[in-house]
């Protein structure tokens, strides 16, 4: 065993632990029902529908009654000073900068700066599963542009919500794009193409690389050779996992002890087989919508649960 696998293994074994000494302690606050109410601060800011759907009077608070206070701070200066009262503060970082810029001190279910390097970094992502041995369960990677087939997947490595995402039909639309906005200057990966019109998102909240919760959804997309975005979804609906999911996800996720909300967005390849596309190291916009509070609730709850101190 070299000397990386050993320090992966060390890593996973002491994540475990971690795992079940949290576990009996939370365990325990259940049964002796020692839960201390909470105030959540939501930290940083985002789209309109977000900062909506996680607002101090949004409807999803109602399935909280231990939490007492839901703040917002937009940056590091709006966080809240301790206070002397008996109210535990959670903070939740919305998305990967607010989690990297997020000060020590605060009780939070958050990744840590290499697992966010790790996963919001498209290149950084693949070169993680391959790392791993996890090939198969990944796109293939093309390192050079004039070795990829056609069509192909062209991502600008830094952005999220489908921006910066393309379909390549041919040579002439990838050199196309590569000259225009946002590509335009900016690193990128090049990836096989998965066939297919419907494209799932698994979100996760996870403690030491291990699942607490999941919700899926899968998204029917209009036209079998486009990539999803918000303006070519046809539907959208809440599903079970489909098979091995799960498994795959912790096979990712575990080396990384992983720890908070993050969504997985995959495909089922035509021979059956699972395709991850990405992990978002963050809570997902699927969760923001009016008719999934419920499925906000849960992962929400979940994070304040493992992080209440």
């Amino acid at each position: 065993m070299d000397g990386n696998r050993r320090k992966r293994a060390a890593k996973m074994i002491g994540a475990s632990i971690r795992h079940y000494r949290w576990k009996a302690r939370r365990l325990l606050a259940r049964l002796t029902r020692e839960r201390r109410p909470v105030r959540v601060v939501i930290f940083g800011e985002h789209s309109e529908d977000w900062m909506s759907a996680l607002a101090s009077d949004a409807p999803v608070w109602k399935s909280f009654p231990r939490v007492r206070e839901v703040l917002l701070a937009a940056d590091a200066a709006g966080l809240p000073a301790d206070r002397p009262d008996n109210v535990g503060t959670v903070v939740i970082p919305l998305m990967e900068d607010h989690a990297r810029n997020l000060p020590s001190g605060f009780h939070a279910l958050s990744p840590d700066r290499r697992s966010i390097d790790i996963l919001a970094d498209k290149a950084a992502f693949a070169a993680h599963g391959s790392n791993l041995g996890l090939d198969r369960l990944c796109p293939a990677t093309f390192r050079d542009a004039r070795r990829a087939t056609f069509p192909c997947v062209l991502k600008r490595l830094d952005l999220n919500a489908g921006r910066g995402v393309a379909l390549a039909r041919s040579r002439f639309e990838l050199e196309l794009r590569l000259e225009q906005e946002p590509w335009l200057g900016h690193p990128y990966i090049l990836q096989a193409y998965t066939p297919g019109d419907v494209e799932y998102v698994t979100h996760c909240v996870c403690r030491d690389g291990r699942l607490l919760w999941h919700g899926s959804f899968a998204y029917r997309i209009r036209g079998s050779d486009a990539i999803r975005t918000s303006d070519n979804v046809e539907t959208m609906s809440a599903i079970a996992a489909p098979p091995g999911v799960i498994a795959a996800i912790g096979r990712f996720l575990r080396p990384l002890a992983y720890s908070g909300p993050c969504n997985v967005d995959y495909k089922i390849a035509p021979d059956g087989g699972i395709v991850v596309l990405e992990i978002n190291p963050r809570l997902g916009g699927s969760l923001m919508r009016p008719e999934n509070v419920g499925f906000l609730a849960r992962a929400l709850s979940e994070i304040i649960d493992a992080a209440t101190p």
